[in-house]
């Protein structure tokens, strides 16, 4: 009968929809495009997963909480006279009904087996208790958050961050927990029982820090029994999500271990965050204490030998910036983004492990790839522009003179690259003085070797030179040239955790003036041309800051430098004649000596912009070599040349093109 009327029902609707759509007529089927599939309901909501061994509990509690499936929360407190056993790497907590409630009712957690944590971590959370023996395997850890009453054996990682009343035998890492919020925890981090400490155990304590204006002390280790010590004693430094915190300066004395039962044998060993503190453990009969003497990076460097006169002088300055570095006992509010910064890097400082790195942290602090680029130019400028000297080079009497304009690029260096392009004027005064000018562009980079990082330079240049021809092969020259420099330097600093770039930009004032005599002889097919030259190069800089995000990016206060030199060489040059096509061979070789270094340059970092010092120069030598190979073909009104040239430790291969006009 259901049956029936359902059809009946189906076949009316179904004529009501036909009688609408065909308007009372025959019925017309409308073309549509087949339907979607309709979307799947959505699945009903998960449920919340059931808490582990609810009660009653009738066996041992196993609990498995691996990484994957996230941290889990055992609530409400259990009472069991079997064992809680810990598996799998996340956390297991327990808690009273909420972990972010922190005030009573507080309950209880009672497993009368015991309780081992194989794997992951136990937490023990403010607002609970657990009554049970506990063996901490050494792939758990355990955190006392709340009071524990029970015997500890730990192997693997134990956080005392309130009471335990009970016995506890350390063979693994077990340290208290700290905290700038609150006072020293001279009794919360306690143990109501005795303490021993294997040959294979570690006792953490906190070292002092200053941070938002207060000082934090705590981070040790209170007994009401006896404590038996051995094995090592690790100093660690405070952090949190805002740190890592720079050390307290030193001297200073920080407690590690006090006893009412006494304190009854010693550490084998101790070891601290980082390779700049230097002090000892001093035994009481019922105190443990270090006492800080140092932690300074400059005495630590240099006793073991690490790093060159450079690196040490860096790190010198690092000890004198934060030995006055007043703002780090200020509040947070008070402290400059940058005084912050540098703070936050010279905890990561303090911090390293290895010499190794520690030579790369400060020779990226030493700010020296700037002066190694001002050396760079005064080297360079030392020296007239070679197409300059190489046209004055073939100059005699009656030699044709005018307008010529030339272009240097360098093709490999070991410092970088380098391109100029260059146009003058020349005419004769007399039969055998010539007088010119010059005007000119170049545009190069430079590498700041083993520092790290490079420098684009961009200069407009001019130069006015006069040429005397003296007798038979004499000559006398003389240049005065000015070159306006801009200095694009991007560098990096290496902070251990990894590189943070760092750029700037300045502005140079290059004067030079440059003297030389010569007299050319002739050997056989070819000419020697003996000289020597005095020249004097000024450098102005003004002042800069750089842009990072340490802390320890340069300001650095306007610059001079200069340099005078003397210079003795000879030029070889032989040339075959073809038709009007001349093909030569240049052989130029010399040496420089530095007769005037002067350097005044000095700089701050941006955290710390009132500790000034003098920014190093990376060690030169003072007299250099150089040696200038070249073959080059041409006529009167042009000229290529391919040169190889070493100057001091620098090679490289260059590319002169000549016009005259």
């Amino acid at each position: 009968m259901k049956t029936r009327y359902l059809s009946a029902i189906l076949l009316a609707a179904s004529s009501c929809l036909l009688a609408a759509c065909g308007g009372g007529s025959t019925p017309v089927r409308p073309s549509v495009s087949p339907a979607a599939d309709p979307p799947q309901p959505p699945p009903p909501p998960s449920s919340a997963p059931a808490e582990p061994c609810p009660a009653p509990i009738t066996a041992n509690c196993v609990v498995d909480t691996p990484s994957a499936a996230g941290d889990q929360d055992m609530t409400g407190g259990r009472q069991s006279d079997y064992a809680l056993v810990k598996r799998g790497t996340a956390t297991l907590t327990l808690a009273s009904h909420s972990r972010n409630d922190n005030l009573p009712p507080t309950v209880d957690f009672r497993f009368s087996g015991g309780t081992t944590v194989e794997e992951g971590r136990l937490r023990i959370y403010s607002n609970a208790t657990l009554h049970s023996n506990v063996v901490v395997q050494a792939g758990g850890s355990l955190s006392v958050g709340g009071t524990m009453t029970g015997d500890l054996d730990n192997h693997g990682n134990t956080l005392l961050g309130a009471k335990l009343i009970g016995n506890v035998i350390n063979g693994g890492v077990l340290g208290a927990g700290a905290s700038i919020y609150e006072p020293p925890f001279y009794s919360s981090n306690s143990i109501e029982g005795n303490y021993k400490q294997t040959p294979s155990g570690t006792l953490i304590a906190v070292i002092p820090m200053t941070a938002y204006g207060s000082t934090m002390t705590g981070g040790f280790v209170s007994v009401t029994g006896r404590a038996d010590i051995e094995g090592t004693l690790r100093l660690v430094q405070y952090t949190d999500d805002w740190g890592p915190y720079p050390l307290l300066a030193a001297p200073f004395t920080m407690q590690v271990l006090h006893a009412d039962g006494g304190v009854f044998g010693q550490f084998a060993q101790w070891t601290s965050p980082g390779l700049f503190i230097t002090g000892a453990v001093r035994y009481l009969p019922n105190d443990v204490y270090f006492d800080a003497i140092a932690i300074s990076v400059a005495p630590a460097m240099a006793a073991a030998k690490a790093g060159d006169a450079l690196t040490l002088a860096s790190a010198a300055r690092f000890d004198a910036v934060l030995d006055h570095a007043s703002f780090a006992n200020a509040p947070d509010a008070a402290r400059t983004p940058e005084q912050q910064r540098l703070l936050a890097a010279a905890g990561l400082i303090q911090r390293t492990q290895s010499f190794d790195q520690a030579i790369r942290t400060f020779d990226s602090l030493s700010g020296s790839g700037h002066t190694a680029a001002i050396e760079a130019l005064l080297l360079q400028s030392s020296l007239p522009d070679a197409s300059l000297m190489s046209r004055m080079d073939s100059v005699r009497p009656g030699s044709r003179l005018g307008a010529w304009s030339g272009q240097t690029s360098v093709l490999a260096s070991g410092n970088g690259a380098f391109t100029g392009v260059r146009a003058g004027f020349d005419q004769w005064l007399g039969d055998r003085l010539a007088l010119g000018v010059s005007l000119g562009t170049s545009e190069g980079s430079l590498r700041f070797g083993h520092l790290g990082g490079t420098a684009r330079d961009r200069s407009p240049q001019w130069d006015v030179y006069l040429q005397q021809l003296v007798g038979d092969g004499g000559y006398l020259f003389g240049d005065i040239g000015y070159g306006r420099h801009q200095l694009d330097t991007r560098r990096a600093i290496d902070l251990g955790i990894g590189q943070f770039r760092v750029t700037g930009l300045r502005d140079l004032d290059l004067l030079r003036a440059h003297v030389e005599s010569g007299q050319h002889f002739r050997v056989g097919n070819g000419r020697v041309t003996l000289f020597g030259a005095l020249s004097h190069v000024a450098l102005h800089g003004a002042g800069f800051v750089e842009q990072g995000g340490t802390g320890f990016e340069l300001i650095a206060q306007p610059s001079t430098h200069q340099r005078t030199r003397a210079t003795a060489g000879l030029r070889f040059g032989q040339a075959w004649r073809s038709g009007d096509r001349v093909t030569t061979l240049n052989l130029a070789t010399g040496y420089s000596q530095v007769l005037l270094a002067r350097d005044n340059a000095r700089a701050a970092f941006t955290g710390a912009p009132d500790a000034m010092f003098a920014l190093d120069a990376l060690p030169t030598a003072r007299g250099n070599g150089w040696l200038q190979l070249g073959i080059g073909t041409g006529n009167q009104r042009w000229n290529l040349d391919l040169d190889y040239a070493r100057l001091a430790e620098n090679q490289s291969l260059m590319l002169h093109t000549r016009l005259a006009f």
